[in-house]
């Protein structure tokens, strides 16, 4: 499965923060495909749009969970390599918005789908020092299915990727081992 958009949407030499148009589009771009990949947002959330400035990226989500805001960290400013990693990132948090941290499963999708975006647009990897996430990708390559079929699956059948058992995901997706569908649904604690 190949997004071929680096062709149509080539690098510039502009930081991200001088060229707000381009910067829509690749948004767009990045946000459709993870909604085509992953399936539809949550109903009923609203995307209030992306700041940047952050000490880290993060998902700004409003206490009834129906507003949320992608916050850039201040390097997606300077860099288009950091806007496109944390931004692909986000967009998978950004389909079942969650106030607190996801499960493995959504961190390994989420950073899955980052350094495929980051592949796709001819980004060498910004692979992340954190352990978690590191962590959190090698489980997603353990599965026994294509790991993004197998996260809108995930998404169709219980709602998100995160907030369930090993048991109910074993439970849809038994060829799962115990060990690793217990890990998948454990809580992320990142310290980013």
């Amino acid at each position: 499965m190949t997004i071929s958009f680096s062709t149509v949407f080539p690098l510039r030499s502009t930081l991200p923060m001088q060229d707000v148009h381009y910067g829509r589009d690749l948004i767009n771009l990045i946000l459709g495909k993870s909604v085509e990949l992953f399936g539809p947002p949550r109903s009923g959330i609203k995307f209030a749009g992306i700041k940047t400035g952050g000490a880290r990226p993060r998902l700004l989500v409003t206490e009834d969970l129906h507003n949320a805001k992608i916050e850039l960290s201040d390097c997606a400013e300077r860099s288009w390599d950091s806007f496109v990693s944390e931004l692909s990132h986000e967009c998978v948090h950004l389909l079942n918005p969650i106030r607190g941290n996801a499960s493995y499963l959504e961190e390994g999708i989420a950073e899955t789908y980052s350094r495929y975006v980051q592949r796709e647009l001819n980004i060498p990897p910004l692979n992340h020092s954190v352990k978690e996430y590191n962590d959190a990708v090698a489980m997603i390559r353990e599965l026994p299915y294509e790991p993004f079929a197998f996260a809108k699956e995930v998404r169709s059948k219980l709602g998100a990727l995160t907030g369930f058992s090993a048991e109910d995901l074993m439970g849809h997706f038994p060829e799962i081992d115990v060990d690793l569908a217990a890990r998948l649904t454990a809580v992320c604690r990142t310290v980013a």
